[in-house]
């Protein structure tokens, strides 16, 4: 019994080593390994329209997969295109966008003089002419230069991948159910992603918002992070609506409207469209959150459900990790 116990313990300790070793690896290779899964999902997107490809015209295995892969390419050439063209148009309005929000709070300070509060208006005022506006929304044309070359890598891992011949398939079941499991997982999660894209720039679009395109396309990748995801999506229009509106009736129309698409795609249209769910407990969503925030940053963020998803569905299909799997799922494992 005493022996037992402590192989227990032992085994316990080698896996919290393990586990720290693998996260200072992952940390230390993030510059490769982040563009290395990120290819390897795409990949797995790619997978069910080469698939189409192939048994609706015949199309050769390599044929299907170089279209497939220019259907990818040629969609992300007009993400860069769009929100390139949005960003300067923004940015040449700077000026004006600037004198807005000096308005904008000389109004609300007015307001709480008028109230009885005790506000410096012009220190205030003088911030606020002072905001470098035009040095802070070019840091996010450099964040996007830094998307795009990152991206490169992304794209040439992904034609190696495409490059390698077809093999023949495995009959392994474990590996089936996981590739089954993330490829209809990513796939059912995209159509619903891009869906709630096209509707948040179809409000922002008829209100004339200025990066209509580019909100948008992160509420499409916003979406992809369960929960929390949905909220910055929805937060992230807010300082442009306010320097475009103000607090006035368009500022809250939008907002409504955009809270509305988020409730109804998340809460009503992907539960029932999922027809399952990858049975992870909340408190695990969190956590892997956390975890693959801290290791890779905000793509770790996006990608933390499919890799939980797959940690967890190895883990329930090993005896010896059988229980880790019950807990991830949010029920205590028998004995």
């Amino acid at each position: 019994m005493k022996e037992t116990s402590f192989q227990r313990i032992n085994n316990v300790c080698l896996i919290i080593i393990a586990a720290a070793v693998i996260m200072m690896v992952l940390i230390y290779t993030k510059i490769v390994m982040i563009p290395l899964v990120v290819s390897l999902f795409i990949f797995s997107m790619m997978i069910p329209v080469r698939k189409f490809l192939k048994q609706k015209t015949k199309m050769p295995h390599i044929l299907a997969s170089i279209v497939s892969f220019l259907a990818f390419l040629g969609f992300f050439a007009l993400v860069i295109i769009f929100i390139t063209n949005s960003l300067g148009d923004f940015l040449r309005g700077t000026d004006v966008y600037q004198a807005k929000l000096i308005d904008s709070t000389s109004y609300l300070l007015t307001k709480l003089t008028e109230k009885g509060f005790s506000v410096n208006q012009e220190n205030i005022i003088n911030a606020m002419a002072n905001i470098p506006l035009l040095s802070m929304f070019s840091r996010i044309g450099t964040g996007l230069f830094s998307f795009v070359s990152t991206s490169i890598l992304v794209i040439v891992f992904v034609l190696f991948l495409i490059a390698g011949k077809e093999s023949k398939r495995t009959q392994n079941k474990l590996i089936l159910e996981i590739e089954n499991t993330i490829s209809q997982y990513i796939s059912i999660k995209l159509l619903i992603s891009a869906a709630t894209g096209l509707f948040a720039w179809i409000v922002l679009a008829y209100f004339n918002v200025e990066l209509a395109f580019m909100f948008a396309f992160l509420t499409f990748l916003l979406n992809f992070i369960p929960s929390i995801g949905s909220i910055i999506a929805t937060a992230l229009p807010l300082p442009v609506l306010f320097l475009q509106f103000g607090f006035g009736v368009d500022f809250f129309t939008v907002l409504f409207l955009l809270t509305g698409i988020q409730f109804t795609v998340g809460q009503i249209i992907e539960p029932k469209v999922m027809g399952y769910d990858l049975d992870l407990h909340p408190v695990t969503l969190l956590c892997c959150l956390i975890f693959w925030g801290l290791v890779w940053g905000v793509v770790g963020m996006f990608l933390a459900v499919p890799i939980t998803a797959v940690i967890k569905f190895v883990l329930d299909k090993l005896p010896t990790t059988k229980a880790a799997a019950e807990l991830m799922a949010g029920r205590l494992p028998r004995k």
